[in-house]
């Protein structure tokens, strides 16, 4: 876990102070906690260098615009970020003796929100308040409730909007549990505000995907507790959030969170009635292919369609285990009415370039995936039975310049090479419809590379088989 604040300290504008020339200004910088004590060794100067108890600007003399571009890291923990602030004290330091540094102002930044939202990456430019030299700022409380930011400043108080003091600060966050942003912080607190889920959920897509693979298991969890207590009202929605997260996960940036996905899904997902809502859904999609205008979000739900599956299966295990198995029946023609409507939008007979077949070979080119999470709660040969009826529903007449034709060969490709296919069992059950496409395509001289990987992939099987009964 990481939560490592940076900020840089970027230039300040300062009057004179009554003086003839300009001032000698250095900064110290502490953080301090909720109570106002400066956390120990939490500042640190550079890489590698140890954490101190505060920081020490470089001196830029008589210069009332200083521009130091000095950055230090605060290494602060994730439980004490909220109700700690940074405080930034300003010194004159006198040229005649070195070791008198008067103390003219002060600023500060919380670094977290009230609604629990962090300080934004970003430039701030903040308040210069200015005090006694000998002001003690040992009680926090009693400039904690002041502004800090001339962003934040209401709009009647024009005494601060009209100085030029001003300093200047660059913050950025690099932190694997806090956020800074509002939605995602809506969309985790999700029972504090029950009225906004419905926004929270229409605005997951536009969060960007680095904050939502940081908080991917609780982002998680937070959509199957509001599948649980409300899927009536948003089911439909959060099956949509969970097909946005499937499908980034794809994008080869956050292709290495796949494996925190996994660990999800066997260690930690606990919807055990979720499979009811999420197959609903699913074939709410499907039973609308053929006729929809559009296909593109249909597409983007069937590309995410071996997560699904796994979702799905997982749950159904879940309610058995908790169970005892209730209700089995039920799951399994709702599993069956499913691939009915699968079948039957595969059945349909399209021009290559029509948006149906498109996705139909969109379909196709996941399903093999699916297959193992199938075996986990039927039987080979059930399994077997749903892949040949459903490859069985495509249309036999091959299209010469149907781009679905190489994506079914694709498809029958994966299955030879699957374990639903070395099992005998099921093998004598697949084995008619793979020999039909096969026949279909070498007949037309089509994909002839395709046909002879797969053809050896078949005979190898066969060759093993025989030599080890030898």
């Amino acid at each position: 876990m990481r939560n490592d604040l940076y900020i840089t300290l970027e230039k300040g504008e300062f009057e004179k102070g009554g003086k003839s020339v300009a001032r000698n200004v250095e900064i110290t910088v502490y953080v301090l906690d909720i109570d106002g004590q400066i956390l120990k060794s939490h500042v640190a100067a550079g890489s590698g260098e140890p954490g101190g108890d505060e920081y020490h600007s470089l001196v830029l003399y008589h210069n009332n615009s200083p521009r130091w571009a000095e950055q230090i890291k605060l290494p602060i923990p994730v439980d004490m970020f909220r109700g700690s602030h940074v405080r930034f004290e300003f010194r004159h330091c006198s040229t005649k003796d070195k070791g008198e540094k008067k103390l003219f102002g002060y600023s500060f930044v919380p670094l977290m929100q009230e609604d629990g939202r962090t300080l934004p990456d970003g430039t701030h430019e903040l308040i210069i308040h200015k005090c006694e030299e000998n002001t003690s700022l040992a009680d926090c409380s009693r400039y904690l409730k002041l502004p800090f930011s001339k962003a934040n400043l209401p709009s009647n108080n024009q005494t601060l909007k009209g100085t030029k003091e001003s300093f200047w600060i660059t913050s950025f966050l690099c932190s694997t549990k806090l956020t800074q942003n509002g939605d995602m912080l809506d969309l985790l607190k999700w029972r504090a505000h029950p009225e906004r889920i419905n926004d929270s959920l229409s605005k997951l897509k536009e969060i960007d995907g680095s904050e939502i693979v940081k908080f991917l298991q609780d982002t998680l969890d937070t959509l199957f507790g509001i599948l649980d207590e409300s899927s009536q009202r948003y089911g439909l929605k959060v099956f949509d959030s969970l097909v946005h997260i499937i499908n980034l996960l794809q994008d080869s940036k956050f292709q290495h969170f796949k494996p925190v996905m996994d660990t999800y899904i066997e260690s930690h997902f606990a919807g055990a009635l979720s499979y009811r809502d999420l197959i609903k859904v699913l074939k709410w999609y499907v039973d609308r292919i053929v006729d929809a205008e559009h296909q593109d979000h249909i597409q983007q739900v069937l590309k995410a369609s071996e997560y699904i599956f796994k979702y799905i299966i997982q749950s159904r295990r879940l309610f058995s285990l908790a169970t005892g198995g209730q209700n089995e029946d039920e799951f399994r023609v709702c599993i069956h009415e499913l691939f009915m409507s699968i079948r039957f939008f595969l059945s349909q007979e399209n021009k290559g370039t029509s948006p149906v077949a498109q996705t139909q070979a969109v379909f196709l080119r996941t399903f093999p995936a699916v297959y193992g999470e199938l075996l986990k709660i039927f039987t080979v040969r059930e399994v077997a039975g749903f892949v040949r009826e459903t490859l069985g529903s495509l249309p036999t007449t091959v299209h010469a310049d149907c781009p679905l034709e190489a994506v079914k060969l694709q498809c029958i490709a994966k299955t030879v090479e699957s374990q639903l296919y070395i099992n005998p069992e099921s093998r004598c059950i697949l084995l008619p419809v793979v020999l039909r496409v096969l026949q279909a395509h070498m007949q037309e001289q089509r994909d002839l590379v395709m046909c002879a990987r797969i053809l050896t992939s078949m005979l190898s099987l066969i060759k093993k088989e025989e030599n080890g009964t030898a």
